[in-house]
């Protein structure tokens, strides 16, 4: 398998990581995908998922904080539900 390149690849390939279970792998792909589209709420969103499976609430709470501020409303839900 060929490395990802594109914001898109990173993601999917986050999700199948953190579908592993490997949350440290997921966490390192959807920063990566962040790097290449800082406005991709579901990178933030999924990110934050993943941080929150690795006991790092804090670091959930900004990442759904941010994909809220872009538009995602599970992220709002999330937010409200174990940040406030």
């Amino acid at each position: 398998m060929t490395e990802p390149k594109t914001a898109e690849e990173y993601l999917q390939s986050g999700i199948d990581k953190f579908l592993e279970e490997d949350y440290l792998g997921a966490i390192d792909d959807f920063t990566k995908a962040i790097e290449i589209n800082p406005k991709d709420a579901e990178a933030y969103l999924n990110r934050g998922i993943a941080k929150q499976k690795d006991e790092d609430l804090k670091g959930a709470c900004e990442d759904w904080k941010k994909a809220a501020e872009l538009g995602d409303e599970d992220a709002a839900e999330l937010l409200k539900e174990h940040c406030e």
